[in-house]
Protein backbone atom coordinates (compact mmCIF):
# COMPACT_ATOMS: atom_id res chain seq x y z
CA UNK A 1 0.00 0.00 0.00
CA UNK A 2 1.49 3.39 -0.96
CA UNK A 3 2.01 6.02 1.75
CA UNK A 4 -0.78 8.59 2.14
CA UNK A 5 -0.56 11.71 0.00
CA UNK A 6 0.72 14.84 1.75
CA UNK A 7 -1.47 17.97 1.56
CA UNK A 8 -0.55 21.51 2.57
CA UNK A 9 -2.32 24.38 4.32
CA UNK A 10 -0.69 27.79 4.76
CA UNK A 11 -1.17 29.69 8.02
CA UNK A 12 -0.38 33.39 8.47
CA UNK A 13 -0.18 34.98 11.92
CA UNK A 14 1.06 38.56 12.40
CA UNK A 15 2.93 38.49 9.09
CA UNK A 16 4.66 35.16 9.73
CA UNK A 17 3.45 32.30 7.58
CA UNK A 18 4.20 28.62 7.60
CA UNK A 19 3.03 25.51 5.83
CA UNK A 20 1.19 22.79 7.70
CA UNK A 21 1.73 19.46 5.99
CA UNK A 22 -0.95 16.84 6.54
CA UNK A 23 -0.88 13.17 5.63
CA UNK A 24 -4.05 11.86 4.04
CA UNK A 25 -7.09 13.47 2.51
CA UNK A 26 -9.36 12.84 5.53
CA UNK A 27 -7.08 14.69 7.96
CA UNK A 28 -6.57 17.51 5.43
CA UNK A 29 -10.32 17.96 4.96
CA UNK A 30 -10.98 17.92 8.72
CA UNK A 31 -8.39 20.62 9.39
CA UNK A 32 -9.40 22.73 6.40
CA UNK A 33 -13.07 22.57 7.42
CA UNK A 34 -12.17 23.58 10.99
CA UNK A 35 -10.12 26.53 9.74
CA UNK A 36 -12.84 27.71 7.35
CA UNK A 37 -15.35 27.65 10.22
CA UNK A 38 -12.86 29.38 12.53
CA UNK A 39 -12.29 32.32 10.17
CA UNK A 40 -15.95 32.52 9.16
CA UNK A 41 -15.81 31.26 5.58
CA UNK A 42 -18.95 29.50 4.38
CA UNK A 43 -18.77 25.75 3.90
CA UNK A 44 -18.95 24.84 0.23
CA UNK A 45 -17.44 22.34 -2.16
CA UNK A 46 -13.81 23.09 -2.92
CA UNK A 47 -11.21 21.21 -4.94
CA UNK A 48 -8.61 19.26 -3.01
CA UNK A 49 -6.17 20.88 -2.68
CA UNK A 50 -7.20 24.42 -3.58
CA UNK A 51 -4.30 26.89 -3.24
CA UNK A 52 -6.67 29.85 -3.49
CA UNK A 53 -8.53 28.83 -0.33
CA UNK A 54 -5.94 26.79 1.59
CA UNK A 55 -4.39 29.98 3.04
CA UNK A 56 -5.60 31.24 6.42
CA UNK A 57 -4.82 34.47 8.27
CA UNK A 58 -5.35 33.86 12.00
CA UNK A 59 -5.43 36.27 14.91
CA UNK A 60 -4.16 35.33 18.39
CA UNK A 61 -7.43 33.73 19.53
CA UNK A 62 -7.88 31.79 16.30
CA UNK A 63 -4.30 30.52 16.45
CA UNK A 64 -4.88 29.29 20.02
CA UNK A 65 -8.08 27.53 18.95
CA UNK A 66 -6.32 25.91 15.97
CA UNK A 67 -3.41 24.77 18.16
CA UNK A 68 -5.87 23.19 20.62
CA UNK A 69 -7.70 21.51 17.73
CA UNK A 70 -4.45 20.02 16.36
CA UNK A 71 -3.46 18.73 19.81
CA UNK A 72 -6.86 17.09 20.19
CA UNK A 73 -6.53 15.51 16.71
CA UNK A 74 -3.07 14.12 17.57
CA UNK A 75 -4.32 12.61 20.84
CA UNK A 76 -7.25 10.93 19.12
CA UNK A 77 -5.12 9.51 16.28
Amino acid sequence: MPPPKVYKLTIDHDGVHWDVRLRGKKRFLEERTFLHQLVGNPAKERPVPDPSTDYFMLNDEQLEAYSAFRKKMKRSA
